[in-house]
């Protein structure tokens, strides 16, 4: 498996954000992996740019994996597909899921009311069990993931 992240800018151009992760399922046994991702949002004025993206393994609820990045800017934050609790579970087993490529998050500057917002950002997110689109070489895995229980 391999996951992916890239940071569009005004949905033109793209940029990677950190490393790609490269896993292995256990053969013959499914998993699931939850994704959810955290804000400062206007809590904390020093981090109001800054988000997080935490990978659990769905079973044992361990985080195996943690991304962060920085705007730079107060921004407010919303995403099209973690929803109810910022969170989403992908199935993975011996084929992997079929390749996703999603926007997960959209950042606007937190803007005075009655201005227009002139830049944006979106967060893509790349699963699959190959090669992404924009990837160059699929890096050897890093680890792999229990097996499920029964």
């Amino acid at each position: 498996m391999k996951v992916e992240w890239q940071r569009a800018q005004k949905d033109v151009s793209l940029s990677p954000i950190g490393l790609p992760l490269t896993f292995k399922v256990a053969e013959g046994r499914p998993g699931k992996l939850r994704f959810r991702w955290y804000t400062y949002d206007t809590r904390n004025p020093l981090m109001a740019g800054r988000w997080f993206l935490d990978i659990h393994d769905e079973y044992t609820g361990i985080i195996f994996h943690r991304l962060e990045d920085d705007f730079g800017q107060p921004v407010k934050f919303v995403s099209p597909i973690f929803k109810p609790q910022n969170a989403q579970t992908f199935a993975l087993g011996r084929q992997g899921v079929v390749a996703t490529h999603q926007k997960i998050i959209h950042a606007e500057p937190v803007a005075p009311p009655g201005q227009p917002i002139t830049q944006w950002w979106d967060v893509m997110m790349t699963v699959g069990s190959g090669p992404a689109p924009f990837a160059k070489v699929l890096p050897v895995p890093k680890f792999l993931l229990p097996p499920a229980p029964k």
